[in-house]
């Protein structure tokens, strides 16, 4: 059959255990597993985002006895939810230039959501959405079985905001980009 010379030939192919997640009153959280094949040598990158929403944080200071916002920072179309597992530090796997054009790591999402005001306010927005398990980096490790399978298990949280999600894997190798797949969730 040609097509499967085709998906044999790629450098990866990857997949999620599930396409949907349905978040009701009874939702309990989930467990989502990524996984893959590599036909060429390189590392694993995986992330996993959505739904977007448009914030403000305000910082309050207290002035001639009344609490009063002093300073604000607006960010626009931020992931609500970002999650990202790789197989080494993602340092070592690909320079700055591409992470911050592929938005790999939270420090890039926050950074090209809005113009810098003061990054009190990112460490702020990083505290309370890991602290709700909504951004998780890293949120484990890629396990290998054998040279190319692949696979790695998010934990989605009770909390989960409702929206679309994306599923992106990465193959890189000597830091350029071999390949990638998404997927919507």
């Amino acid at each position: 059959d040609s097509s499967d010379s085709l998906v044999l030939s790629s450098p990866m192919v990857a997949d999620s255990s599930q396409t949907a997640i349905e978040i009701r009153t009874s939702f309990n959280g989930a467990q989502l597993l990524i996984f893959g094949a590599r036909n060429e040598p390189g590392e694993i990158v995986i992330t996993v985002r959505g739904p977007e929403a448009n914030i403000r944080m305000r910082r309050k200071e207290r002035i001639a006895g009344m609490w009063m916002h002093v300073e604000q920072q607006k960010y626009y179309h931020l992931p609500l939810f970002f999650a990202m597992a790789t197989t080494k530090p993602i340092e070592q796997i690909v320079d700055e230039p591409t992470r911050t054009s592929l938005l790999l790591g939270i420090d890039k999402v926050t950074d090209a959501s809005h113009a810098k005001i003061n990054p009190v306010f990112d460490e702020a927005l990083n505290a309370t959405l890991s602290k709700k398990q909504w951004w998780q980096e890293p949120f484990g490790s890629i396990e290998y079985f054998g040279e190319s399978l692949f696979k790695a298990r998010l934990t989605m949280p009770d909390s989960l905001p409702g929206g679309d999600y994306t599923v992106e894997i990465y193959l890189f190798h000597d830091g350029q980009l071999r390949a990638t797949q998404a997927a919507k969730l």
